[in-house]
């Protein structure tokens, strides 16, 4: 947080709480907590969806061996 408001990164709200240093951290924080949680959201979704593609490749492969037998 010294880095960003020494290069002048600090947004307004920000500099709002230039005089207490833990409301400012606790600020970053809360962005990277809300980011980390969007990301993950995100993720998982990609996840369950690829799970989901893979099963039912499962199924109809084992459908048509069924079918072949």
């Amino acid at each position: 947080m010294q880095a960003n408001q020494r290069f002048g990164l600090l947004t307004d709200g920000e500099k709002k709480f230039i005089d207490r240093p833990l409301l400012l951290i606790l600020s970053g924080a809360f962005y990277f907590f809300i980011n980390i949680v969007i990301w993950n959201l995100i993720y998982l979704l990609s996840l369950c969806n690829q799970s989901r593609k893979q099963q039912m490749d499962t199924l109809q492969l084992e459908s048509l061996v069924k079918e072949l037998s």
